[in-house]
Formats: C-alpha cells, structure tokens, sequence
C-alpha cells in the first residue's frame, strides 16, 4: 500500500513538473498581449489621428506647362493637402471604373498626389467613406476646359475610379490651384525616357513619376541634434517591471536590458529592441489595422515629434509567417534625413517582435537666424550640381555591371535629401542626391558628388 502511494506521489510531482515547464514556456502571455493593463501604468504620449499621421509624399502642380513640386513643411504644401483632405471627405462616392471618355489622348492632369503609405479609404476612415480595397497610391485631378475630373488610382486589382464634379465644384478647383501657384517660383520636369535619351544619349527605363529642377537649387547644410528621451519611461513600455531585467555594459558604452527573453539596448544615438519568440506568430490585421498599430507603436516608444513620417507600411513574410514593417523617416524642409539605423518596427499578431529608432532634427540655435563669425560654421548654404550630372555619376558607377550582365538601366528614383554624417565628433546634414538604379540606391554629396558609402552615415 505504502509503494502505491509513492508511486502515486511520484507522478503527481512529475505531472506537475511537465505542465509548470510548459507553462514556463509556452503558457504565459506576452507582455505585448496585455499592453492595455501596462499604458494605464504609463504616462506615454497620445497616439495621433490617422489623418494627422497620412499625409501625400508629393503634391505636384501642372499649370502651363510647367511643374510645381511641393513637398512637406512648405507652406503651399500644408494649403493643398488641407484643401484636398477636406474635399476628399465630403465627396459623393458614386464612382465609374477605367478613365473618362473626355480624358483621352494627351489631357494632363492640373494636379497629382502621390501617397505612401497608401491613403486609407473605406467605413471607419477619413476619407472616401464609399471607396472599398486598401487605400489610393495616387490622386489626380483633370481640369479639362469648364470641367473637373478626380481620377482616383488603387493599386493591385481595383484599378481606378473617376468622379466628375458639378460646375461649381469644378470653378472652384481650377480657381484654388490658379491662386496657390501665383508666388512659386520653382519649377519642374517630368523626366520621361525620351528626355533621358536626349540628355545621356542612353535608353532609359524610367519610373513614371520622376520629377526633376529646371532651376538652380540651394539647400542648408547644419548640426543635428541626437533625440532625447527619457530612458525609465521607455524601459516601462517594453518591461513591466524593468527592474527584474538584466542589465549588461558594453564596451562601446551601450547598456543591454533583458529578461531572459526580450532585449532593449541603449546606446548614445539610438536604442533597438528585440522579443525574437513573437517572431513565431504571424498576422490576420488588415492594412487599417496595422497603421492603427504603427501609429499606436510609435506614439507610446518615444513619441512622435515634429516633423518625423511614417515612409512606409508593407505586410512581409519569413518562413511562412506573416508580418507587417513599419519604417519613419525625419524631415527638414520636405527632404529626408538619412541616418545609419532605421526608425522601424516589426509586428504580428503577437505583439512587436522588433523596434529600432535613431531619430536627429536641426540644432535648435537662436545665432541660426543672425549667423556671425562665432557660428558661420554650423550652417551654411549648398549649390546643388544639376541633377544630369548627378544621374550620370551614378550611372558611371554601374558600368561594368551592365556590360557584363546587359541589363537596361531603369531609373527609379531621382531626389534630393540629407545624409547625417560625422563632423569632429557631432552629426551634420549634408546635402545628396538620392539615386535608385536597377534597385539599387546611390548617395552622392549634392555639391561634389563624392560618393557616400552606408559605413559613412552617422
């Protein structure tokens, strides 16, 4: 009887001992799980509204011929896309598919929004209530003699949808966009393949929405600033109690906060943050769900400052299992500030598997605005070398691999933005021209065009 008992016993130990193991490691929650008990816990900053967070990544204007590009921060562009947005969420939504009749042949549209991310529309959105599929990469608009089309592009199956306005809608458009363009001066090209030929000799693939200046372009050159935050408040949203954590120095002076299962290191410019076991679940949401989730990730691990977009959103997969990115860029006058790490996030249904952030904006100092001989230094202004001798750097770069292989040249991109690079010790923003070829992205310093390496970003 006695030998009963402890083999009775003995299972029940060992039972017990399987099922808290399994539990150990596959029964809790993650902490990502039950991130609504934790925000009540944190005073993190508000998320913003969607229509606050989506904005066009270009607005391009067509008036005689003559492009006007604008871009984030400037004035025009902030009048436009508040018009735009306003417009787009009264509209009727009684949509034809395929292009109007009347616009066939050579109509240019009298202006373009590019958007990416995609512009949400559908129940529940801000814009285009009526309109279903993911959202618009491109809305056009026709000012064709008294009439007004709005030419909606979905990618993927859905194609496009076009609505004519009445004519009092229409008046109103062509007067808008006549008014705003009055006092911009800069003026564009569409650069086409048959424009390409005529400057590089060269057949070009072209990507259709390439814009480039017919006119001299100064931009700034400055000191940034490194982001602060406030470390505690961040080791609360990815630690419930981060005391528990870990915490190992590094030699290069970073410090590693982990559990055992989750890691967030800090380091002087940036902080990147890892739960490799959510890297197994995989994700149902729709894209307005993840860009709910991107605004909600951002907002609650650092904040979202002034001036910072969301450059993209892409639902990705890795063995089998699916998961959306996330990635922001900085702006500073409408162009990005490259930097070595991405601000970017990775998540599924499990929660955020990884996060890195490394975020820098202008030096904020008042003598900027009354340069003397003390401060001449930390800003000064850049003559742009013109965009052909730009293009034709870069393509000297792939020379020999375009013999070898005979590929074509396809152009995909051809714009200007900052590097952040290392000046005695501090990071300073340097003018480039940002150059795709065949996929392949090109620095180049936008004064010399010495060629700048992904080693060299700060």
């Amino acid at each position: 009887m006695l030998e009963k008992i402890k083999t009775l016993l003995l299972l029940v130990l060992i039972g017990s001992s399987l099922f808290l193991t399994y539990q150990l490691w596959y029964g809790h929650k993650p902490t990502e799980l039950t991130v609504e008990d934790v925000y009540e816990q944190v005073d993190a900053e508000n998320p913003r509204l969607i229509e606050d967070a989506i904005t066009p990544y270009r607005i391009v204007v067509n008036q005689n011929d003559d492009y006007y590009l604008l871009r984030q921060d400037e004035v025009l562009f902030a009048r436009y896309w508040r018009y735009l947005s306003d417009l787009l969420s009264t509209l009727e939504t009684n949509y034809s598919s395929g292009e109007p009749p009347e616009l066939e042949g050579e109509v240019l549209a009298c202006l373009k929004c590019y958007f990416d991310p995609l512009l949400p529309t559908g129940d529940e959105m801000p814009w285009l209530t009526g309109v279903s599929g993911e959202g618009l990469d491109m809305l056009k608009i026709y000012c064709y003699e008294d009439e007004v089309w709005l030419v909606l592009n979905q990618p993927g199956a859905e194609g496009t949808k076009h609505l004519f306005l009445d004519q009092a809608e229409s008046l109103q458009i062509k007067n808008f966009i006549s008014y705003m363009i009055i006092d911009h001066e800069k003026t564009y090209s569409l650069l086409t393949p048959e424009l390409a030929n005529e400057k590089f000799g060269l057949d070009i693939d072209v990507h259709p929405s390439i814009y480039v200046p017919q006119d001299e372009v100064v931009m700034t050159s400055f000191l940034l600033n490194k982001e602060v935050l406030d470390e505690e408040l961040l080791l609360k949203t990815f630690f419930v109690d981060y005391n528990l954590a870990r915490v190992i120095e590094e030699r290069d002076g970073g410090l590693l906060y982990t559990d055992g299962e989750k890691g967030l290191r800090l380091a002087d410019y940036s902080f990147e943050y890892s739960y490799p076991r959510l890297e197994e679940g995989s994700t149902s949401a729709t894209y307005e769900e993840a860009l709910r989730s991107s605004i909600n990730l951002v907002n609650y691990h650092g904040g979202w400052p002034e001036h910072l977009r969301l450059e993209n959103i892409e639902l990705q997969s890795r063995r089998g299992k699916f998961f959306y990115n996330a990635e922001w860029k900085m702006y500073y006058n409408g162009y990005p500030i490259l930097t070595a790490q991405s601000t970017k996030a990775s998540f599924n249904d499990l929660g955020l598997f990884h996060f890195s952030r490394m975020l820098f904006k202008p030096e904020d100092d008042p003598e900027f605005a009354n340069a003397d001989s003390s401060s001449v230094e930390k800003i000064y202004q850049v003559s742009i070398t013109d965009w052909t001798e730009a293009v034709m750097k870069a393509i000297d770069q792939f020379d020999d691999y375009l013999m070898i292989s005979g590929a074509s040249i396809r152009l995909g991109k051809v714009d200007l933005g900052y590097a952040a690079l290392g000046s005695e010790g501090l990071p300073r923003a340097v003018p480039v021209w940002i150059i795709s070829i065949n996929g392949e992205t090109i620095l180049l310093k936008a004064d010399d065009l010495e060629t700048i390496r992904k080693e060299d970003l700060f």
